[in-house]
């Protein structure tokens, strides 16, 4: 076949082409006062094709310029630029600029006094761009007029003798983490000026680290040699290990902490570490796993009531199901997997169960997370959840979640959800569209309402009944014995209550709190309240105690301070060889790097320091 170029026959330019005679009277009309942009937009077209029609229709924009809008030019022009008054007038800079061409303005670039006087007490300080902020100029015309006056700029960065003298002496053999603690800047900064200066770090052992690991390695280990030599954990091993150095670990475990670890530790899991001294949470958990004792989680009652549902009907189920394809980090759990005897895969689930405990709906203290965690874990569980229904929605498995408040219903639902297994792929609460599922507390027990009372509207008396769950009278009786003492959260969580519903209840009430004024009246404290203190403040501390009682973690404080109840403090004195280790390294260490060493705290530290009358000095 032969290569050949196929030509078009060129198209007669028509100017006229697609446009009619209304889009073009709308043109004419409106071209001049609109502009192309509102013009294309009316007319459903491009800018620039208007901008052409226009130029064949001999149509030119023209924007008049007022006096009062001379004037502003005129005035603000010299000083404040086009740019600024561009924006105040609504046009462009390059019309500003050609206007005030016209009209014969300049633009002022002038340094008054003030200004020259700013420049002179601020530019060695804040440099170019700093001064070029609030004298409205560029950085550039700034630095150029400070050149002229001989101003400079000082950087206060900048590394003086001392600091380069202390990097060529501890740079090379203690590295970079050290050397930015006792100069007090970033590692990147000491790190880059040391190439430009041209030091190396010299990664060899001398004699005196090897004095050290032959010194304290039997009683410390490589994690605390670690903090004081500035090397690795696997560097400390490894030349310990070169040297014949063994770690005598001193602490090892007890009969006394092990037999606790053997009684607690399945009922209370990791929180164990408050019965035994000196033992972390994560060390008791490995210990734990060496002794081969695991923690035996309670099941909540609503697992126990669906247990109790499914073995009385005889359904075949399985808990803590976990699949392949549904993972989050670790393959992700559901509560139930339900299988029924008339399907046609006996491996797959009819269906799965989940039931949701309150972490599941807002921020609640159950984990050991630190405050700002709380919520964290609540939108980490939320996205497992989320994981798990687009499982089962991509395999079509029918999925049933209940809701910690639904615990009366339970019976219902599940029985709703044998029956009718199918319509679970959509929705997974019968009571609850997926939305109001994960609404707030009082929304879902109002749908829940909602669903009941409508069955049966005839039985309905009041509006209340509809709105939210009515309050019994035992319920108002301990709403009235307790609201003017206890705190709101406190009532809530032991009527299985929101705040704000025992806070609405109590204004229908009328109950009113005690005076805030009177601290007597306010913080009256019973004889079962003082007892409590007495007997669990020495070893479960004020936030057990605050939990109890219902109180905040300042008053039980102040009142085991006022009857002279004090938590337990275990004092360890101080031997001879953390004493030389504190005034060893005291000048080349902080007190926390110490205080992870010698197991103590850095208050204690400093306090040591105080007692020892050492000075920090750096020479």
């Amino acid at each position: 076949m032969s290569n050949y170029i196929r030509k078009t026959p060129r198209k007669e330019q028509n100017s006229d082409k697609n446009w009619s005679k209304k889009e073009d009277e709308f043109l004419i009309e409106n071209y001049h006062t609109l502009g192309s942009k509102a013009v294309a937009e009316l007319l459903h077209r491009v800018p620039a094709a208007c901008r052409n029609r226009a130029y064949h229709l001999n149509i030119t924009r023209v924007l008049g310029w007022s006096l009062e809008e001379e004037q502003i030019l005129v005035q603000n022009y010299a000083n404040k630029g086009a740019g600024w008054v561009a924006k105040q007038l609504g046009r462009s800079k390059s019309c500003c600029i050609a206007r005030a061409g016209k009209l014969g303005i300049k633009r002022d670039y002038h340094w008054t006094k003030t200004q020259t006087d700013y420049l002179k007490k601020y530019y060695p300080m804040v440099g170019a761009v700093g001064v070029a902020s609030f004298l409205n100029r560029s950085p550039n015309t700034c630095q150029v007029k400070a050149s002229s006056l001989g101003i400079q700029y000082v950087d206060q960065l900048k590394w003086s003798k001392e600091d380069e003298q202390l990097l060529t002496e501890h740079y090379p053999r203690e590295g970079v983490i050290a050397v930015a603690k006792l100069i007090g800047k970033s590692e990147s900064a000491c790190r880059s000026h040391a190439a430009t200066m041209g030091l190396i770090f010299d990664n060899s052992w001398t004699k005196e680290e090897e004095n050290i690991i032959k010194e304290y390695y039997p009683r410390f280990g490589p994690s605390g040699i670690s903090v004081l030599l500035n090397r690795t954990h696997s560097a400390c091993v490894s030349r310990a290990s070169k040297l014949g150095i063994i770690f005598e670990n001193t602490l090892k475990w007890t009969k006394e902490e092990t037999g606790i670890l053997r009684q607690y530790y399945p009922l209370e899991g990791a929180k164990v570490a408050e019965r035994i001294n000196g033992r972390s949470a994560s060390a008791c958990m490995n210990c734990a796993g060496r002794l081969g004792i695991s923690y035996k989680q309670t099941e909540s009652m609503g697992v126990h009531v669906i247990k109790k549902f499914l073995d009385y009907k005889g359904i075949r189920y399985q808990q803590e199901v976990v699949f392949e394809n549904c993972k989050y980090k670790n393959k992700l759990r559901f509560d139930f997997a339900i299988f029924l005897a008339e399907q046609d895969f006996p491996d797959k689930p009819t269906g799965l169960i989940e039931f949701d405990g309150l972490q599941h709906f807002r921020p609640v203290h159950f984990f050991d997370f630190q405050e700002y965690k709380y919520e964290s874990a609540l939108q980490n569980l939320r996205l497992r959840d989320e994981i798990k229904n687009n499982f089962c929605q991509q395999f079509c498995i029918p999925l049933l979640r209940i809701r910690y408040n639904q615990g009366e219903q339970i019976n219902e639902i599940l029985s709703d959800f044998i029956a009718h297994v199918e319509t679970y792929l959509i929705s997974f609460n019968p009571f609850l569209s997926n939305e109001e599922y994960y609404e707030g507390d009082e929304d879902a027990s109002t749908a829940i309402v909602q669903h009941e009372n409508a069955k049966n509207i005839s039985k309905l008396q009041t509006k209340g009944a509809y709105y939210s769950f009515r309050w019994t009278k035992d319920e108002c009786t301990f709403l009235r014995d307790n609201y003017s003492y206890k705190d709101a959260m406190w009532i809530a969580n032991r009527l299985g209550r929101t705040c704000s519903a025992c806070e609405n209840k109590a204004r229908k009430l009328k109950l009113k709190r005690r005076s805030p004024n009177c601290y007597h009246h306010r913080c009256a404290w019973s004889v079962v309240e003082d007892n409590l203190l007495k007997v669990y403040y020495e070893e479960k501390g004020a936030q057990w105690v605050a939990d109890q009682i219902g109180r905040t973690v300042s008053a039980c404080q102040h009142r085991a301070s006022r009857m002279q109840v004090k938590k337990k403090k275990h004092f360890t004195r101080w031997t001879k060889e953390e004493d030389d280790i504190l005034i060893k390294f005291h000048k080349k260490k902080t007190h926390q790097d110490i205080a992870q060493v010698l197991m103590r705290t850095k208050q204690a530290c400093d306090n040591r320091v105080r007692i020892l009358k050492i000075k920090k000095k750096i020479s």
